[in-house]
């Protein structure tokens, strides 16, 4: 008889760290978390990415966090993720064509008001 269980009936309920409401927001954490994690997976800190890169640890920081008002334009946000992911070994492309999705999906709030939609 084997140990293992295979029982439909059973259900598994996530238990999540945030509010449901807040899952829109978080859910766009995904480039900073892919960018972050194959920064880890190369052994990596950020000042040598920064260093790499030749843009600041502070924005590789808003970057993996998420935190688009550190940037003065999307532009900025768009370059310096293409150019982090290439840094790391990740496609460029995809970190700009997900950065640019991020901002489009992002609620106002977290733009700065000087930015053109």
């Amino acid at each position: 008889m084997s140990d293992i269980v295979d029982d439909d009936s059973i259900s598994f309920v996530p238990v999540l760290p945030f509010a449901p409401e807040q899952f829109q927001e978080i859910r766009h954490c995904a480039l900073g978390v892919k960018l972050r994690a194959a920064r880890l997976a190369a052994n990596l800190s950020i000042e040598a990415v920064s260093e790499r890169t030749r843009i600041r640890a502070v924005y590789l920081s808003a970057l993996e966090e998420g935190r688009l008002d550190q940037f003065t334009a999307p532009l900025y946000a768009v370059g310096f993720a293409s150019s982090y992911a290439r840094a790391i070994g990740l496609d460029a492309e995809w970190a700009a064509q997900a950065m640019r999705q991020f901002i489009a999906d992002t609620p106002n709030s977290w733009r700065r008001s000087g930015w053109v939609h």
